[in-house]
């Protein structure tokens, strides 16, 4: 009777532990359940921003593309522009001094002054000209300068004689001849065009 008794009890004690561990076990699965489920919403989650960030990574590519294309578009124009310039501007300058060459010698120092602007104001659009081709000094701020021995009083008497044409009804500019004229070395063609642009705003 003792020894049914121990044996009870032992088997009482087994299979509460064994209900135990089942419990435990049972608790263990629904927790790595709900575990493998959030887990599979989150890999879902992340696939969808991986196509999300694959697509947008395309369309960046795309525009880069597109963007360089329209570059080299904008570049390539330019530069036809500037060769599409430079011929008729040079002839230009040709025929002014061809039509100096041939008249009459009383009228040539007349028309030898306006050839000389014809020349200058040449020169100063196929400096604009260049300028806008060489579009990596302008977007990295640099600008080149060409330094010479400059005639400052001769060169404000271009750029006036440049924007004279342009003055409105009851404007006048007027050069004084008569001012000193002080040498120095700058750039020409940066200089003009910077006096233009003032005289050009004046006169507006």
């Amino acid at each position: 009777s003792k020894m049914q008794k121990i044996v009870i009890i032992i088997a009482l004690v087994a299979l509460i532990v064994l209900l135990v561990l089942v419990f435990f076990l049972v608790k263990q699965y629904r927790r790595s359940q709900e575990l493998a489920c959030t887990l599979q919403v989150a890999n879902s989650t992340l696939k969808n921003e991986r196509d999300s960030l694959r697509e947008s990574q395309a369309a960046l590519t795309q525009a880069r593309d597109s963007a360089m294309q329209s570059n080299q578009f904008k570049t390539d124009y330019i530069r036809n522009m500037s060769n599409e310039l430079t011929v008729p501007l040079n002839a230009i300058v040709e025929y002014s001094h061809l039509i100096v060459d041939c008249t009459d010698a009383n009228d040539k120092p007349y028309l030898e002054h306006y050839a000389e602007q014809v020349e200058s104001n040449c020169t100063f659009l196929a400096a604009i000209v260049n300028d806008v081709l060489h579009l990596s000094e302008i977007e990295s701020e640099q600008v080149s300068l060409r330094r010479e021995l400059v005639d400052l009083r001769r060169l404000a008497e271009i750029s006036v004689e440049t924007i004279r044409p342009m003055l409105h009804k009851g404007i006048e500019i007027v050069f004084d001849s008569e001012s000193p004229n002080p040498e120095t070395y700058t750039d020409p063609r940066r200089v003009q065009q910077i006096l233009i642009n003032v005289l050009g705003n004046a006169a507006k």
